[in-house]
């Protein structure tokens, strides 16, 4: 995958003939990730690389003796982020030799600016994409802080940046104590690994908590299983700490932003790292009092949706779990799949057909006895990367569970009535499983 091994080669092009001469390769030495090649104003060349780590921007010079990698270290950040899709972008070269970039600290996004081989924080409050170079070495970018939706913020050389213009309003009637804002939290984990992940206490002008009394819990495992919990400002997460929920958004090994050798410590163990990670974050936040533990649920979507159904699998810690569009049976994935994770999975759990014994294991297909809470299912009917059948399969195994399908949607939902009538549908069924 792009995010496993990658190689960089630049060559000449000849604008007359169109034809290239000779490739050279830029890779170095070690086996890396190696993406988002681009060419500054001035034509210096520029890629991340996580050769060292984690990804780590790399300027190259060029001579009458070839080309010279420069990293440009000291960022304290990741920078870089698993290419699932097509002009991918965490990084923007200005004028002046400078770059600009999204860095990941501990979970938190940063806007980061270098110059000269130091690097400035030039953060507002959580960016959601890499900044934009503009005229004159102005740059700019969408920032969400973690209170607020998405504003348009500015740079200019040598001044304070600003938000230049909200670009999405709260809705009427929502103030910021409507907000609830993340708190990082790293916790140990199985054979002595520590997991982070996101906690949100409910936040709600009208509460209905009694004093004294503990929130129900909502965990969330995010899909890829590469992606991560993302800090900024999301109404999906707003959705139910408005509604007198706690959220944790958990980063289980695998995620993104916490370098090369915790994104990697899920290969060979998803559908077991993962559900483990889930389940310290759980009691870690139960161990701290901040939620009730007779209501503990969790979500995911994708990847996530079969996190979710190994957790209630192999555990007594939640009273009911949702997947959406979720994976649940490992060996039909690998052998279904569209073209670009058509060997994904080959690292994530083993070859196949070699392993189809662990793919088996792992699978939320062949754990459905260990099921005994209520399940609600929420798939798209036009699927191609998790078809509609694998749900429909579950669900049949399963006597407390729902399933609801969207025809017309694929993976991942976009439609915004859609969007909108699996939340209600998802708290509905909640609630009716706490007896609300």
């Amino acid at each position: 995958m792009p995010w496993t091994v990658t190689t960089l080669s630049v060559a000449p092009f000849d604008r007359t003939t169109g034809t290239l001469g000779p490739v050279t390769d830029l890779t170095g030495p070690e086996q890396c990730s190696i993406i988002e090649p681009c060419w500054s104003p001035d034509g210096t060349l520029y890629a991340t690389s996580d050769a060292s780590g984690r990804w780590t921007p790399i300027r190259f010079s060029h001579d009458d003796t070839g080309w010279h990698p420069h990293s440009l270290d000291g960022a304290n950040a990741e920078i870089g982020l698993p290419h699932w899709v097509f002009g991918q972008r965490t990084m923007a070269p200005l004028p002046g030799n400078r770059l600009l970039a999204l860095g990941i600290r501990h979970g938190l996004n940063h806007v980061l600016l270098e110059d000269n081989g130091h690097w400035t924080d030039v953060s507002l409050g959580t960016p959601v994409n890499v900044p934009q170079p503009l005229e004159d070495g102005c740059f700019a970018w969408i920032d969400a802080p973690s209170d607020a939706p998405a504003a348009i913020a500015v740079g200019r050389p040598g001044e304070p940046c600003d938000r230049f213009r909200t670009s999405v309003t709260l809705p009427p009637g929502v103030t910021k104590a409507d907000i609830a804002t993340p708190t990082p939290l790293t916790f140990p984990t199985a054979n002595g690994a520590e997991a982070h992940a996101l906690f949100y206490a409910p936040a709600s002008s009208t509460s209905t908590l009694q004093p004294g009394e503990k929130p129900p819990l909502v965990v969330m495992a995010h899909g890829g299983p590469t992606g991560r919990a993302n800090p900024s400002f999301a109404f999906k997460v707003q959705w139910w700490t408005s509604r007198g929920f706690a959220v944790l958004d958990v980063n289980y090994r695998g995620s993104t932003g916490f370098g090369r050798a915790y994104r990697e410590a899920l290969d060979g163990q998803w559908g077991v790292a993962d559900i483990e990670d889930c389940l310290a974050g759980v009691q870690a936040v139960l161990d701290r009092g901040l939620a009730d533990p007779a209501r503990c649920v969790i979500r995911g979507s994708s990847a996530g949706g079969l996190t979710v159904l190994g957790a209630l699998a192999q555990s007594d810690l939640f009273a009911a779990g949702t997947s959406l569009y979720g994976v649940t049976d490992l060996r039909a994935l690998a052998e279904e799949t569209h073209k670009f994770e058509a060997r994904y999975l080959d690292g994530l759990i083993g070859p196949y057909p070699e392993d189809e014994a662990v793919y088996l294991k792992r699978s939320p297909i062949t754990q459905a006895e260990g099921i005994t809470v209520p399940v609600l299912f929420l798939h798209g009917g036009a699927d191609r990367v998790v078809p509609l059948s694998q749900a429909e399969s579950m669900r049949t195994k399963l006597e407390h569970s729902a399933l609801h399908v969207y025809p017309e949607e694929a993976h991942g939902f976009r439609a915004r009535e859609t969007i909108e009538d699996a939340l209600q549908r998802e708290l509905a069924f909640y609630q009716q499983v706490f007896g609300q």
